[in-house]
């Protein structure tokens, strides 16, 4: 972070803790593929950092818009014009949810796996040990639907809804 923009300053009301966290964003840019940064819906313009905006300047930046809710639509609209925000926020959420499907995948393998085992180690037990083994990965497969379900609803219905909120 350059000093002289914190010196430059009228009144020195920097705190020490947003300097070192500059400093240290100065020094990290480098290893950041993107920027995600999250702004008040209400004040958009007012909720960025310019020194954020210098240092992550050149990088891919993803905004959230918190309290969207409490916001003027008008007002929002406008601020999505000014940054020529696209509806991307939608489909990185729908990948990320679409991701929940390989934990049930790499659970449910490990737990046939262990299941194997067991009926070899004590083949007696067999019902007892695949019914458990049937239970539990009908249980952790939910999660995997779940996930595709909120990629469904993020790909098909959240952008038509984020643009009636936007009027």
């Amino acid at each position: 972070m350059s000093e002289d923009i914190i010196n430059r300053r009228a009144i020195q009301w920097f705190p020490g803790h947003m300097a070192k966290t500059l400093r240290l964003m100065e020094t990290e840019i480098r290893n950041v593929d993107c920027v995600l940064q999250i702004l008040d819906a209400r004040i958009p313009l007012s909720s960025l950092n310019p020194e954020i905006e210098r240092i992550t300047s050149g990088k891919p930046h993803l905004y959230i818009m918190n309290k969207a809710d409490l916001a003027d639509p008008d007002i929002t609209a406008q601020w999505l014009a000014y940054k020529g925000i696209a509806l991307a926020g939608c489909a990185i959420g729908a990948g990320c949810a679409l991701i929940a499907g390989i934990g049930p995948g790499i659970g449910e393998g490990n737990a046939v796996a262990k299941a194997l085992e067991a009926i070899g180690r004590q083949p007696e037990c067999k019902g007892d040990v695949t019914s458990t083994m049937l239970l539990g990965c009908a249980i952790a497969e939910t999660t995997g639907i779940y996930g595709f379900v909120t990629g469904l609803l993020l790909i098909f219905v959240a952008p038509g809804m984020f643009m009636n909120f936007l009027g």
